[in-house]
């Protein structure tokens, strides 16, 4: 074999391999096959979720982002705040507020945490809340916030209690795929 011949067959196994390597690590941006990524609607956050996720713009007013599976009743919001504007020191009071304002609006509700995480580079925490809606639901909700690099943003994800065993997992992988995005 010349050598010519053996270094082209390199570079493309080599490539072949990157190729691999970004599909399954789902890195450099690529969604992985059955995925989409949803941008919030003023471009700061964006997630990646199921194909069977859409854009849900009924189930918050001030939310950036409003997703989920209403089929197998999962939903998700994102909502981001300026650092600078309030008086939150650090991401653990401002999951405390925020946590508090979800937990007033639920009856029987009970929270487990903290989580301390790391969602693409940056700090998070995590809460799991369990409760009863004004209409007599039974939810589990992910409250997560993560400090953006001028925002903070909080990722709330939910299901009800029945699902959530079955949906817990899924529900944290697609929290995890969060970003903040540096685009006008």
């Amino acid at each position: 074999m010349n050598r010519r011949r053996l270094l082209s067959i390199l570079v493309a196994g080599n490539l072949f391999l990157v190729a691999l390597y970004l599909l399954f690590t789902n890195q450099g941006g690529l969604n992985l096959p059955g995925e989409t990524t949803f941008i919030g609607n003023h471009n700061r956050i964006q997630i990646t979720a199921p194909n069977t996720w859409a854009y849900l713009p009924e189930l918050h007013q001030s939310a950036e982002l409003e997703i989920g599976d209403k089929t197998n009743e999962e939903f998700l919001l994102g909502v981001s705040d300026v650092r600078a504007d309030n008086k939150f020191r650090d991401i653990y009071e401002y999951s405390e507020f925020t946590r508090g304002a979800l937990l007033d609006i639920l009856s029987q509700a009970f929270q487990f945490g903290p989580a301390k995480l790391e969602i693409n580079g940056r700090k998070a925490v995590q809460y799991e809340l369990l409760g009863t809606s004004a209409s007599g639901n039974h939810l589990v909700y992910i409250h997560t916030v993560i400090e953006g690099t001028d925002h903070y943003h909080q990722v709330v994800a939910w299901t009800t209690q029945f699902r959530y065993k079955q949906d817990k997992q899924r529900l944290k992988n697609i929290i995890m795929n969060f970003s903040e995005r540096h685009e006008p």
